[in-house]
């Protein structure tokens, strides 16, 4: 007997949909049957969204350069706020994390003072109405 785990995560539903559907016909090609547990809903973010722009703005005011704007696919909790009240403006931000998912994961510290210095100035703002 094999057994596989594995937790597909992608940006779309439609995408999450497709992975599904091949592995589902992969195992069928196989002799294999594919059972599938539920997953975490899918998270595209916007990168043009209001609270982005304040991030943005305040990071390079902050720290004289521009920072990189990524919509990337990992199961955050952001997934499953977006689900449930898609009006949301949703951002993810953190420290620096290394070789995540394996043995030597770690963070990197000097990253951590950074973002707490942006989620307060974020939060000042927003406080302020957005200026």
């Amino acid at each position: 007997k094999i057994v596989i785990h594995l937790l597909a995560r992608s940006a779309t539903n439609a995408n999450l949909s497709f992975i599904k559907r091949t592995y589902k016909a992969l195992a069928g090609m196989s002799g294999f049957n594919a059972v599938f547990a539920p997953t975490s809903p899918a998270w595209n973010g916007d990168p043009d969204s209001k609270l982005t722009r304040i991030m943005t703005e305040t990071f390079a005011e902050q720290n004289n350069k521009k920072m990189r704007v990524e919509c990337i696919h990992g199961g955050l909790e952001c997934n499953y706020f977006a689900d449930k009240k898609p009006d949301v403006d949703i951002v993810s931000i953190g420290p620096n994390n290394l070789d995540i998912h394996t043995p030597q994961e770690r963070l990197q510290l000097d990253t951590v003072v950074p973002q707490i210095l942006l989620m307060k100035e974020v939060l000042t703002k927003i406080a302020r109405g957005g200026k």
